[in-house]
């Protein structure tokens, strides 16, 4: 229904044509009608038998779910990357093939995911190489965000409306040239 995720089946039937090595991996680029991605991975169907007279042809197959979150309307595959037993890779253009995927999801939406105020981690630790001994920094950063975002309610400054936020992090140099993070009153002074 049109608030659940989406179980997509995708069939394609491929003829490599001459000098090509038997194709074992598809990645299908799907993009959505304003904004989001999606990759799609095919892998041969196994026991198919091709059509007399199209020996040469493939049966690729993935199974795969797209949220629910997911921009509602029709996603585009922009591109098809096929590679063959012997690692050659070959792109098919978008006029080579015919794709047709709709969403109905009533939650989908095309704004971008929203950061949760005061949830930026950031930590630095140390690892040591175990071949040469060498210690080096290690900075981990994580954050929050809401799964979908929208316009944020009020104002900034006085005229200036709010927009989606993906994730900002913010650091500058302090007097002594050294990189320094933002204390809490910078950063609620910039929103």
């Amino acid at each position: 229904g049109p608030k659940e995720d989406k179980a997509v089946a995708v069939s394609m039937v491929m003829d490599p044509g001459e000098g090509w090595h038997s194709p074992q991996h598809v990645e299908v680029s799907l993009s959505g009608p304003e904004s989001g991605y999606h990759t799609l991975k095919l892998s041969p169907k196994a026991g198919w038998t091709p059509p007399k007279g199209q020996e040469r042809t493939v049966l690729f197959e993935a199974k795969d779910t797209m949220s629910r979150y997911y921009e509602n309307g029709f996603w585009s595959a922009k591109q098809i990357k096929v590679t063959d037993d012997l690692s050659n890779t070959r792109w098919i253009m978008v006029d080579q093939y015919s794709w047709r995927l709709y969403l109905n999801n009533a939650l989908g939406t095309h704004w971008a995911p929203r950061y949760l105020p005061q949830t930026l981690a950031l930590n630095l630790s140390s690892e040591v190489d175990p071949a040469t001994q060498a210690v080096t920094p290690v900075f981990r950063a994580s954050a929050r965000f809401q799964q979908t975002g929208a316009p944020l309610e009020g104002t900034v400054g006085k005229d200036t409306p709010k927009t989606p936020i993906w994730m900002r992090l913010a650091a500058h140099e302090s007097e002594s040239g050294t990189s320094g993070g933002v204390t809490a009153a910078e950063w609620a002074e910039n929103g």
